[in-house]
């Protein structure tokens, strides 16, 4: 996050910072805007962002991706190892290239508005409860 932190001032861009406890460090906490829950709030913070990271050193995937995508925006989450992967259909980046791949995705917003529509169409077709439901009520071993 001190990367990001670093990166975001050298460029004035802005920086908002969702999450529990960020307030409590202090070189994030001009930036905490607090834990974010799911819904309208996290649908109208991310929409109003170029971009929106998502670093999580447990799990590739979150809902809150799915949250975003489905909300109409872009995000971006982190991946293990030196070079940016889309291993699983999302746009992901690693550390060792952050910055470059920053400017590249805040650079190119016809790019970045392909992969929000592409992604968030696959995130309603597929990852809402209602379809969940459905193909578990057909016995959809995929499903899960």
């Amino acid at each position: 996050m001190r990367q990001v932190v670093r990166i975001c001032k050298a460029r004035g861009w802005r920086l908002a910072i969702a999450g529990m406890e960020w307030e409590r460090i202090e070189e994030f906490a001009p930036h905490a805007i607090g834990h974010c829950v799911s819904g309208e709030m996290a649908a109208h913070l991310s929409r109003r962002s170029k971009i929106n990271l998502h670093c999580n050193g447990e799990v590739l995937y979150h809902n809150r991706l799915l949250e975003v995508f489905a909300a109409g925006a872009f995000c971006w989450s982190w991946c293990p190892g030196d070079s940016d992967c889309e291993g699983l259909g999302a746009p992901q980046f690693c550390m060792a290239n952050l910055e470059a791949s920053l400017e590249r995705w805040m650079a190119n917003d016809s790019k970045r508005n392909e992969e929000t529509e592409r992604i968030g169409e696959i995130v309603r077709r597929v990852h809402t409860f209602d379809n969940l439901v459905k193909k578990l009520m057909k016995g959809d071993d995929d499903a899960h």
